[in-house]
């Protein structure tokens, strides 16, 4: 729900095609969140006068209050994550987790190993 409120509050009247992209999931997934949404009263849904075809999604009134509450919960959150570390601490910690990051993005292939190599504990 928050990838979804955040995505539309960033960027209003998005279609569902664009909006599915923009958080990560396929179009028929986002088409059920959406129904959920819509009837929560969170977003309206209304064709587009240029092209038929296309769903525009808006958030409600109800909608941006649910996002209001969401970004407070994620902002505490966030600080709780934060808590005792320094700013040096939290840019060593982002570097950090973005090597992980593009050493994940870079594992293109999975290297096989003999059934008989024993791995190292974790």
């Amino acid at each position: 729900m928050w990838l979804v409120l955040m995505s539309l509050k960033r960027a209003p009247w998005r279609t569902q095609y664009d909006l599915a992209r923009a958080v990560g999931i396929q179009s028929p997934t986002m088409t059920r969140h959406l129904d959920n949404f819509e009837a929560a009263g969170l977003v309206s849904r209304h064709r587009d006068p240029s092209d038929r075809r296309v769903m525009r999604i808006e958030l409600t009134d109800s909608g941006n209050a649910m996002f209001q509450r969401l970004r407070q919960a994620a902002a505490d959150f966030d600080r709780q994550l934060r808590a005792g570390f320094t700013d040096e601490e939290l840019e060593q910690l982002s570097l950090l987790l973005g090597r992980l990051k593009a050493n994940v993005e870079g594992a293109g292939s999975v290297i096989p190993v003999a059934s008989d190599t024993a791995l190292p504990d974790p």
